[in-house]
This record gives structure tokens, sequence and C-alpha cells, in this order.
């Protein structure tokens, strides 16, 4: 683990008065964003940010605050304050607390997932590099190793997933998917319930995650999106069927 205090503490303009912690809570933000405070790194004490900001310890507290309620730094005991880098935390976070919030909020996640996921398929199989598809076959081979287990299926399913939008090569899309993992695997958990329920096959999914990753590494985006879409439609089936819910024709379960 690094110590920052080459970088982090060295003399800066001092934001306006009134908006101290915000100035350095941007200032922070901006280069952990850029890189300049890599993930992993130690920041300096406190008291020494606040000599080098030329602010109070208490304004450098409260910036560090800010930080860590966006999961930017982290706060270890008897170590200080690391920086985590730019991740999906706070968007997980959000996604879980609008789920709880709202009792169709599974639902609308899940159509999120499906506007989202479909357009990620055939963007990877534009987009995917040799080392992309490889990543993406292992995901797929652990997948069909979990048949077995519910547990483990689910981690694998979210796995694959992921490894899809990271084929796209697209950051924003791969953090999206991510902030997405742990809300969703309600859902993913209920869809194989659901799934029992109906009586389809494990085989059947395997198949259908299989059709993706064929598309993905023909680099076929039509054949790829079309794919996701009738995965999902499966999976959206499977939940229909574990939930005492009526969804009515928008898709919304009102």
């Amino acid at each position: 683990m690094t110590q920052a205090t080459h970088t982090a503490s060295r003399p800066r303009r001092a934001p306006a008065r009134g908006r101290l912690a915000e100035g350095v809570t941007r200032d922070l933000e901006e280069r952990i964003a850029t890189g300049e405070l890599a993930p992993g790194c130690l920041l300096p004490p406190e008291a020494q940010l606040a000599r080098g900001y030329g602010v109070s310890s208490r304004v450098v507290r409260e910036a560090l605050g800010a930080l860590a309620a966006r999961g930017l730094v982290a706060v270890l005991a008897g170590k200080g304050t690391v920086v985590r880098g730019v991740d999906a935390a706070a968007l997980r976070d959000f996604f879980l607390v609008a789920m709880r919030s709202d009792s169709h909020g599974l639902w609308d996640l899940f159509e999120l997932r499906k506007l989202v996921e479909v357009q990620v398929a055939a963007l990877a199989a534009r987009r995917a590099t040799a080392a992309g598809i490889a990543r993406c076959e292992a995901a797929f081979a652990r997948l069909e190793a979990a048949q077995g287990s519910p547990e483990t299926y689910v981690v694998a399913d979210v796995d694959f997933h992921q490894s899809i939008a990271e084929a796209t090569g697209n950051r924003m899309l791969a953090l999206v998917l991510e902030g997405l993992r742990e809300p969703l695997r309600v859902a993913r958990t209920l869809s194989w319930q659901g799934r029992l329920r109906v009586g389809d096959e494990i085989a059947d999914q395997i198949e259908m995650h299989r059709r993706i990753l064929q598309a993905v590494r023909r680099h076929q985006p039509r054949a790829a999106g079309d794919a996701m879409a009738r995965h999902l439609d499966l999976a959206e089936l499977h939940l229909r069927a574990a939930l005492p819910v009526t969804i009515g024709g928008d898709g919304h379960g009102r």
C-alpha cells in the first residue's frame, strides 16, 4: 500500500469561503478519477491534508466522509484512508435502496436490465477482442459447471453477464451491470425457483447463454442481441412464475 504524501498533501489553492469541504472533495475526487491517486493508495493523515489545502482538519474530515459515502475511499482501522477508486459501489447501493423503496422496484430493475443488456450483447459482438472473448468463454465454462448448485449458478450467471459487458470495452456499461449485480441477484434466485415451478430444464438456460457467447465470438451483433432478448424473456417468465403478482400490459405489476 503506497503513501500519497507527495501528491495528496501538496499545496492547493484554497476553495471559496463557505464551500471549503466541497472544494476539497471535488479536488480529491478529480484526482482519484484521473488516476493521480491510484486505488490502494494511502492518503496522508488529516492534519497533513489540511496543511496542504490550507483548511482545518474538520473540513478535511468532512471531505473524506463525502468521498467515503461515494465509495471512492475507505477508512481502515489502524491504517488510515485508502483510495478505492471508481467502482459501482455507490450505484449498487442506489439500486438496492430504490428497489426496496418501491413494491414494484424489482420489476422496474428487471425491465432496465432487459433494455440495457440486449444492447450490451450487440455491442460486445462488435467490439470484443480475443482477450475479452476468452474471458467470456471462461465465465461460460464456470456457468456450465455450476448447474447442480443454485447458489453457485447464480454467481456464475452474474459473472457471465458481467464478462459480456466488459467485452464491450465501455467502462460505463460495465459499471452499470456491476451496479445491478447485487440487486438482481434476488431476481436470478427467484428465476431459478420459477424455472423449477414451470418445469423447464437448466439445460435450456445453458444453451441460451451458449448462443449469446457464440454470437459474440463470431462478431454477430444482431444475433447476439436477439439471443440475449430471448434469454431475458425466458428469465422474466420464470420470475413471474415465482412471484404472486399480476403483470399489466405495460410490463408492470401495478
